[in-house]
């Protein structure tokens, strides 16, 4: 919003509201700022946590060498493996 916005509005509210209205009116009005503000930031810093948080599993994986790579994915497959081989071992007949 612009300060031109800002003083349109400014005006409206002066045009709309009684002057013995007004005080009231803004305090309501920055008490009901102010809520919004206090729920809203404790959202805003679990969104910005887990962010992070993601960040710096990406950034890890990231920064593995080939081999590392390879490595990882080794082990997967040996894990697969195990998995395969357990469940043939269930379907052998006795």
């Amino acid at each position: 919003m612009s300060i031109s916005h800002l003083i349109i509005l400014g005006i409206v509210i002066l045009l709309v509201v009684p002057p013995d209205k007004l005080p009231e009116i803004m305090r309501n009005l920055g008490r009901l700022v102010n809520d919004f503000k206090r729920q809203t930031s404790g959202i805003f810093s679990e969104v910005s946590d887990e962010l992070k948080d993601v960040k710096s599993q990406i950034t890890s994986d990231v920064k593995l060498t080939p081999d590392d790579m390879r490595k990882k994915i080794a082990d997967k497959n040996s894990d697969v493996d195990l998995v395969n081989e357990d469940k043939d071992k269930k379907n052998e007949p006795i």
